[in-house]
């Protein structure tokens, strides 16, 4: 196997590890916001105005995992849109 090609196998292997990662943050996040009837919209997650007057308002005990879940999901659609 060539060096291009062992680079290339790194850098599969680097993006499925990383994308998993996210997978497992994500899904660990939301089942706990579930768990704990959290609800909020996709306008929430895409406008933190919005988010921190009307959800973090609501749920102030939470903050932390709600701003880290939409965090998350924001990270997530601009690696997406790359």
């Amino acid at each position: 196997m060539s060096l291009a090609g062992v680079l290339l196998l790194i850098f599969v292997g680097g993006f499925i590890f990383i994308n998993i990662g996210f997978r497992y943050w994500a899904l660990r996040l939301s089942r706990y916001l579930v768990q704990n009837r959290i609800e909020f919209g996709v306008r929430h997650v895409f406008n933190n105005r919005l988010l921190e007057a009307e959800v973090v308002a609501r749920y102030p005990a939470h903050a932390v995992q709600i701003r880290t879940f939409c965090r998350l999901m924001q990270r997530m659609t601009w690696i997406v849109g790359i």
